[in-house]
Formats: structure tokens, C-alpha cells, sequence
């Protein structure tokens, strides 16, 4: 694989709609991520052969950052992801958050 060529696409369905290429497998039903899909393509180094692929993941800690990347991708606000479950919360001093953490 080219580095130099590697192209990520979010796709995002409408809320409450599981998207075709859902970006995690399992957790909650409510989780936002069920309606994200990332989309990988790159190019082969040795030619012009492009290949592509759909994104996925499981496990708490990921799926806690993905519906983290839905609500960046909704302009959610940040006050409101801080008080919604299962959401990854990096480091924010302003915030006097000093170590990242995750919602329950």
C-alpha cells in the first residue's frame, strides 16, 4: 500500500437507520456508530490497482469513540457529548479533564 494514497470517507445515515456498512459489530442498539460507515481505499504500491474496504470494530473503547467521531460529524456540542453514554473524552485542561475517560 501507497501511505500517500490512502483516502478515509465517513457516511452517515439517518438517525434511528443502521447503515448498509455499520462501522461497529455489536454493542447497544441506541449506540450513534450503528449509522456511521467508514470507507478505506488506497492504492496498491507496486501499480495503479486501488483497493477499498469497510471499516470495522468492536469492543467498548472503540465503539465509546466512534459515537464520539458521530457526534463530531453532527456538530454536537461539546457539553452535550460530556453528558451522553458510552462516549470517548480526551484530555482537556480547560475543562479540568486531565486524563482521557470514557462515559458509562
Amino acid at each position: 500500500m501507497n501511505p500517500q494514497t490512502v483516502f478515509v470517507q465517513a457516511s452517515l445515515v439517518p438517525e434511528g437507520t443502521v447503515h448498509p456498512h455499520e462501522c461497529i459489530n455489536g454493542g447497544e442498539a441506541s449506540n450513534p456508530a450503528h449509522h456511521l460507515g467508514i470507507k478505506v481505499k488506497y492504492k496498491i504500491k507496486d501499480g495503479n490497482i486501488e483497493r477499498e474496504f469497510w471499516s470495522r470494530s468492536s469492543g467498548d473503547y472503540n465503539i465509546k469513540k466512534l459515537n464520539l467521531i458521530v457526534d463530531f460529524l453532527e456538530n454536537k456540542d461539546k457539553d452535550w457529548t460530556e453528558n451522553q453514554p458510552r462516549r470517548f473524552l480526551d484530555k482537556n485542561y480547560a475543562r479540568k479533564r486531565f486524563k482521557t475517560s470514557y462515559t458509562s
